[in-house]
């Protein structure tokens, strides 16, 4: 759930700052959503650096909503987001697998 909530909003500032209507406040609201998402899904100090980050990114993008900051930092407020995410996620997993991956296959060819 975090991750299509993350997907979708990377669509951009441009599809939905374009007009003041109710979808300008959909990655505000999503973000939200990828917030509680990692808060409920609680994994000890990984966590607590998954909302860290999530929340930087929330704030950017806010920031960003309200004209604040430059369209750039929105694009950095969705890759905190996603960092927040990987981070709760199986990160560690994900982390071995890449690291028995790359040094498995770089330590069969010498």
């Amino acid at each position: 759930m975090a991750y299509s909530s993350a997907i979708t909003m990377c669509g951009g500032p441009d599809m939905y700052m374009a007009e003041n209507n109710w979808a300008s406040y959909l990655p505000i609201t999503l973000s939200m959503v990828i917030i509680a998402i990692i808060w409920i899904n609680k994994r000890g100090k990984r966590t607590t650096y998954a909302l860290l980050s999530a929340m930087v990114g929330a704030m950017l993008i806010v920031l960003v909503h309200q004209l604040i900051l430059a369209e750039a930092f929105y694009y950095l407020g969705t890759t905190l987001l996603f960092v927040g995410i990987l981070i709760n996620s199986s990160f560690v997993a994900v982390y071995h697998a890449l690291k028995r991956k790359l040094f498995g296959q770089a330590q069969s060819i010498s």
